[in-house]
């Protein structure tokens, strides 16, 4: 989720994810997302466990998505993810599925998205709560720093 760039990840559909019509259940959609976008912060090098050790964690305001096919066992997908937009407390985020491709996980430079069919694809606006209180805070410095998003880089 670094603002000039895109993270790839790599998933395999599992029985698991599978409903009882043999194709991946719409939820477990949001769960790929959600393993692809926590990757993201990780490589990023702000994963959960620092956000908790500073009694903070990022939780979904908003999300909008598109189901354009399903997907089916054993298939294999990447999920992109970009960020697109950020405030103070806010990161507004892209994700969307294609059929695998052969790159690398982790980021690569905006501008070489993978054209083509897109299988899903999801919106999200994402905020930083502040535990146990659950409230809206700011992005912490570990986030801006780990996501490129000073001010003067922008």
């Amino acid at each position: 989720m670094k603002k000039q760039a895109f993270h790839v990840y790599q998933a395999m559909m599992d029985f698991d994810l599978l409903d009882a019509g043999g194709v991946v259940h719409h939820p477990n959609y949001l769960l790929l997302c959600e393993r692809a976008r926590t990757r993201a912060l990780l490589d990023a090098h702000c994963s959960l466990q620092l956000l908790w050790a500073s009694q903070m964690t990022v939780a979904i305001s908003e999300c909008t998505c598109k189901y354009f096919q399903p997907l089916v066992y054993e298939q294999k997908i990447s999920v992109m993810t970009k960020l697109l937009q950020h405030s103070g407390a806010r990161l507004t985020i892209q994700q969307y599925f294609v059929p695998e491709v052969s790159w690398s996980c982790g980021f690569h430079p905006l501008g070489q998205e993978p054209q083509g069919i897109r299988l899903f694809e999801a919106q999200f606006l994402l905020v930083v709560v502040k535990l146990p209180s659950l409230k809206i805070t700011r992005l912490p410095k570990i986030m801006t720093d780990a996501l490129h998003l000073h001010a003067d880089k922008d």
